[in-house]
């Protein structure tokens, strides 16, 4: 016997066979949606290029990464990754780093990244627009998660071509319609020959075995200008500081960056930190600035706690005021806040304490101190891996060319050496110590 049923009957068996497997599914949807919220936090990243006419090839930008913390609940920020891509692929080369932080319900977070666009890219994108593609990880209770971000960096060119013009140790590239506003360009070469000599005379060094300085006019970047054998100059400032040039007045930064490039070599021996790399280059600045002829300029301001007259705030002055009116006096801020310790010192603190020994012993100690660097590197000797190895070499040498003892008065400036580290690296390096 077979069974058999209507088409009415089937009809209906069909309806309610329907109806529950709807149900079933639309109950199984809201659990999975229950779990994809949670599994998924409502947490939006988004990255924007903060220089949207685009980056130099082989030269740096800034990009800002915006994380917003949509839920009711708060979510870890674990780290964030960052790769280039060209048409969709991603190239292999990735960066990024840890975030590690807690981000409340409805807050936003900015990581602000600076990023440089090597010329191998720019070279492989040709004329397509290259990408930084990337993710955020969030972890949300107990799991991890990423949330894609991507944003263009189109490659930027100057309008037009740049034109070189030298003297005996530097020169400028810049396009070629600055010159016409550009009188004084031979006269401004003279006085940045005058600095890299001085600096030579200061240091005992030539960086990049004596090949010239060059200041090259580039796009706009995160930067006034970056240090190398080839300064990088933003565009946006280069009109401004050749008006300053016509008016007798010398360029801080291209005296500032070539204080840099005087590191070239030696500088892994005493530069410890960000701030001390700006720190070093500023007292060759000083230096230079004070031995070149006293009739040339800087525009610049007083220490903290001392306005200048009349509300100004940029004037020019002598390379003797700068010292005098502004990295001499400085540290005071630093030095009255016990709160603070090396670890916090910022470059114009770090700046006055040295010139403080300057003032009170004369260049002749950092001119010893300097080729002290120069003889351990050619003797073949490894300089220190550590900040703090690094600082009591620097009171070893001080001590040293000083002929007095230095340890106490870093001391008062709360760095975290001892008789005992400093009379070690003296020790390591065959330096003369000083007697108590």
């Amino acid at each position: 016997m077979t069974a058999s049923f209507s088409f009415s009957g089937a009809n209906e068996f069909m309806k309610t066979y329907l109806f529950t497997l709807t149900l079933f599914c639309l109950n199984i949807a809201l659990l999975a949606g229950k779990t994809w919220a949670k599994q998924n936090p409502d947490v939006t990243v988004e990255a924007v290029n903060l220089i949207r006419s685009g980056w130099m090839a082989g030269g740096y930008g800034n990009y800002r990464i915006t994380i917003t913390n949509n839920t009711n609940h708060p979510i870890t920020l674990v780290k964030w990754t960052a790769h280039w891509e060209i048409n969709g692929t991603a190239l292999p080369e990735e960066w990024g780093g840890d975030i590690q932080k807690s981000l409340n319900p409805h807050a936003v977070y900015n990581l602000d990244q600076v990023g440089y666009l090597p010329q191998d890219v720019a070279q492989k994108a040709g004329a397509l627009t290259p990408f930084v593609a990337g993710t955020v990880e969030i972890e949300d209770g107990g799991k991890t998660y990423q949330r894609p971000y991507l944003f263009a960096v189109p490659v930027a060119k100057l309008p037009e071509p740049l034109v070189l013009v030298t003297s005996r140790y530097v020169g400028c590239r810049l396009m070629k319609s600055r010159y016409k506003a550009f009188p004084s360009v031979h006269r401004a070469l003279s006085w940045m020959d005058d600095c890299y000599k001085a600096m030579r005379d200061l240091t005992g060094n030539t960086p990049y075995q004596g090949r010239r300085i060059i200041y090259t006019e580039a796009p706009p970047n995160p930067y006034w200008a970056y240090a190398g054998e080839s300064i990088t100059l933003n565009t946006d400032y280069v009109g401004s500081t050749i008006e300053d040039f016509n008016k007798g007045i010398i360029s801080f930064g291209w005296v500032h960056e070539m204080g840099h490039d005087f590191d070239d070599g030696i500088g892994q021996w005493y530069i410890w930190n960000g701030p001390a790399a700006e720190f070093w280059a500023n007292f060759k600045l000083t230096y230079a600035l004070t031995h070149i002829p006293s009739n040339i300029l800087v525009r610049w301001h007083y220490a903290d706690g001392y306005p200048l007259p009349n509300g100004e705030h940029n004037i020019p002055m002598t390379g003797e005021d700068l010292l005098l009116k502004y990295y001499f006096v400085n540290g005071e801020g630093y030095l009255s806040d016990s709160a603070r310790n090396w670890q916090s010192i910022g470059t114009d603190d770090m700046h006055a304490l040295f010139q403080s020994i300057q003032v009170v012993y004369g260049w002749d100690v950092f001119k010893g101190f300097f080729r002290v660097y120069q003889r351990l590197k050619a003797e073949g000797l490894k300089p220190p891996s550590t900040a703090e190895d690094k600082i009591s070499l620097i009171v070893a040498i001080l001590n040293q060319e000083a002929k007095v003892d230095l340890v106490p008065l870093f001391r008062r400036w709360r760095f975290d050496i001892t008789d005992e580290s400093v009379k070690a690296m003296a020790d390591k390096y065959h330096l003369a110590s000083i007697k108590k």
